[in-house]
């Protein structure tokens, strides 16, 4: 059992050792199994469960826009900024 396990560490060794340089297909193998780890498959908004490609980019669209939405007077928060920063100050 040892003597395989050395054997089949050193044919791994061997192998990589000879592919190291190379864009072949362990590359290839190596960065599919990456992108597809990364790949969001399904998102869940309130009430609403999406698996389409296209749903879910707008989904991350409509999250990020209404998140750096800067503009003072369209806040989600009732108080304005301007009295935020009154209040701040008078403190």
């Amino acid at each position: 059992m040892v003597k395989d396990s050395a054997k089949a560490l050193l044919w791994s060794k061997l192998f990589y050792y000879d592919k190291a340089n190379k864009a072949d297909t362990l590359l290839a193998r190596r960065l599919k199994q990456r992108s597809e780890n990364k790949q969001i498959h399904k998102i869940t908004t309130p009430g609403v469960t999406t698996e389409d490609p296209d749903e879910i980019a707008k989904v991350f669209q409509k999250y990020f826009e209404t998140l750096y939405d800067h503009d003072p007077n369209t806040r989600q928060h009732p108080t304005s900024t301007k009295t935020l920063i009154d209040q701040y100050l008078k403190q």
